[in-house]
């Protein structure tokens, strides 16, 4: 069985059509739009076509069978899912231990719950030092 490929004229309107894609996204990025997600969100959206048309044509998924076209789809759409899952974990770190203030457990007092008053600045060690095993003999 022989499989259809795209013309070579094909490919040159193809690749013509992602080079001035490619030219609207630098002049995109060159304007200023009233908000600045609309700038993304543009480009984003430009990306995306470009990656269709890379993948219907020089991919041939234009000239394949639905199942193969249902499967490259599929996967697109795992690693969209993984992509936002990703993210979201990323964005949500740290929401949780802004709410909760920081306490330093060696300075507080077990017993009163209270700080203990602050030595003066001639008795504190030095900074960067350490007291302790880690720190070099001379």
């Amino acid at each position: 069985m022989k499989e259809a490929h795209p013309s070579l004229a094909t490919y040159w309107i193809v690749f013509v059509v992602l080079v001035v894609l490619l030219g609207v996204t630098i002049l995109i990025a060159e304007i200023k739009l009233p908000e600045d997600w609309m700038n993304l969100a543009l480009a984003m959206s430009i990306a995306a076509f470009k990656a269709v048309l890379i993948m219907l044509f020089f991919m041939h998924l234009w000239y394949r069978t639905a199942i193969i076209r249902i499967v490259a789809v599929a996967g697109i759409v795992w690693a969209f899912i993984g992509a936002s899952l990703t993210l979201a974990d990323y964005f949500t770190r740290g929401w949780h231990e802004a709410q909760q203030p920081r306490v330093n457990v060696e300075r507080v007092d077990r017993e009163t719950g209270q700080a203990p008053p602050q030595l003066p600045a001639a008795l504190e060690s030095p900074a960067g030092s350490t007291d302790g095993p880690m720190q070099p003999q001379h």
